[in-house]
């Protein structure tokens, strides 16, 4: 290098650049705090299809359940944390 050359300056890192850990910070603090996402497979019921009370929910994911619902009722996606009372 020259006596009246500068070092190549570094490119500062945009801060626009940097959403998608944003992205990834908010997913895993909603499933620390929520759960994992699942996914309904297979039930069974009680009644017509019109009106079924729900008797068994199986659920897959990170931790695949079987539930046994007290409402009757099954969503198609429930969040699951490793561990929790099931109902």
């Amino acid at each position: 290098m020259l006596p009246d050359e500068h070092p190549p300056r570094i490119a500062p890192i945009r801060p626009s650049k940097l959403l998608w850990a944003l992205v990834v910070v908010a997913a895993l603090a909603f499933v620390l705090s929520e759960g994992w996402p699942h996914l309904l497979w297979n039930f069974t019921y009680r009644g017509d299809w019109d009106h079924r009370t729900y008797t068994r929910c199986l659920y897959v994911g990170h931790h695949t359940q079987t539930v046994f619902p007290t409402d009757g009722l099954c969503p198609y996606v429930r969040f699951f944390k490793e561990g929790a009372d099931l109902g």
